[in-house]
């Protein structure tokens, strides 16, 4: 059965500075443009039917939702500016490299397995996801399946740390 009937669940990279704002501080100087406020630059989504690539298969195949829930939102990790998380329900965890805001690329992923805590048949479904000021990814679940405490690792930590060159000029 197909299980992904439901409308997309997409995340977005938005321009929201004050020189891109109709509501800039008084006294901000800003010449006015249609163009002006927020303004979606990018979007970050992951085909579900691509986890076929993976032992996991395709998600519309899982039983649960499949797509954004949400974003972590520490402004002071050391991923910050760099790479964002995002919890994709069974997708698990999202790694987008975002340095280039209008094409940001998913640089890793990690989607958990049930166990004997998980409460609902559709197996687990990550619910949030947070970054730690160490770089540590906290990731929970909403059915029970418990907490996963990750580590950026490889190329993607390289790039979250800000020790990667941008289109492969630097080493895998």
């Amino acid at each position: 059965a197909n299980l992904c009937q439901e409308a997309p669940h997409w995340s977005f990279v938005v321009d929201v500075t004050v020189e891109n704002s109709k509501t800039a501080p008084p006294g901000t100087r800003i010449e006015q443009s249609p163009w002006q406020g927020p303004m979606v630059l990018s979007t970050m989504w992951v085909d579900p039917r691509l986890g076929e690539k993976y032992p996991r298969g395709n998600y519309c195949t899982r039983g649960a939702r499949y797509g954004v829930h949400s974003s972590e939102e520490n402004f002071r990790n050391p991923f910050y500016g760099r790479v964002t998380f995002l919890a994709y329900f069974t997708g698990g965890v999202r790694a987008w490299d975002i340095r280039e805001p209008q094409g940001p690329v998913e640089v890793g992923f990690y989607v958990p397995e049930s166990n004997a805590n998980t409460t609902q048949p559709d197996g687990y479904m990550t619910n949030n996801v947070e970054v730690d000021n160490r770089g540590f990814i906290y990731a929970t679940d909403r059915n029970g399946s418990g907490l996963d405490i990750l580590e950026l690792r490889g190329k993607a930590k390289s790039i979250g740390l800000g020790t990667s060159g941008h289109d492969g000029d630097d080493e895998e």
